[in-house]
């Protein structure tokens, strides 16, 4: 079910996780989510990471854990995160919560990639 929610793809050198949350996600969807998303990143190792929220409207207390999650892992393996396609709404989330103060947010795909590379 969690592999419903987000897609890895190889683009350049770097990868593209590209998340896809339901209205109806709770606290134990994420859960899963967060273990299948974290078991992928052990997988691949470090390296560039894109992460791709164009597909995301809005993210609760527990979706905001899940991006802290995958920065402090793909740190851990001392690879670079670049954040995309954040909507005016989820960029406004981002900066009450301090959280561009974490990521480095981009608005394009292709400057993520750059950023990362």
């Amino acid at each position: 079910m969690a592999d419903e929610l987000f897609t890895i793809q190889q683009e350049k050198s770097a990868r593209v996780l590209e998340l896809r949350f339901r209205p109806e996600m709770d606290v134990l969807l994420m859960d899963t989510l967060l273990e299948a998303v974290v078991a992928e990143l052990d997988r691949a190792g470090g390296g560039g990471w894109v992460l791709d929220l164009s597909n995301i409207t809005y993210l609760n207390s527990a979706g905001l854990g899940l991006l802290v999650n995958i920065r402090q892992k793909v740190k851990q393996g001392r690879g670079k995160l670049a954040i995309c396609g954040l909507s005016p709404r989820m960029m406004d989330l981002f900066k009450s919560c301090c959280l561009e103060r974490l990521f480095l947010i981009v608005k394009t795909r292709a400057q993520a990639l750059a950023e990362v590379l």
